[in-house]
């Protein structure tokens, strides 16, 4: 799911004739499944039909020491208790 702000969508009726005729796959849509009650991912539109905010960008950062400290306990305890 991606916000993709340089494409414009455009408002359709929901129902015209001949529409319950053509299955969803058919016309682009793929519907998602979402795990432990996500909400899933929505992009915003204005009614010109752009996105109404920037896509988000991933940031990239460094562990914290405590971060740090429990992936190494972690690793530590999986190490010990496979040379058992």
């Amino acid at each position: 799911a991606y916000c993709k702000p340089d494409i414009r969508f455009i408002r359709v009726d929901r129902e015209v004739d001949g529409s319950i005729e053509v299955p969803n796959s058919s016309c682009g849509f793929a519907g998602e499944l979402y795990e432990s009650n996500e909400e899933g991912f929505r992009t915003q539109r204005t009614e010109d039909g752009f996105a109404a905010k920037p896509e988000v960008q991933t940031q990239q950062r460094q562990p914290s020491d405590a971060e740090m400290d429990e992936l190494m306990e972690t690793l530590s305890s999986k190490v010990q208790s496979g040379s058992s």
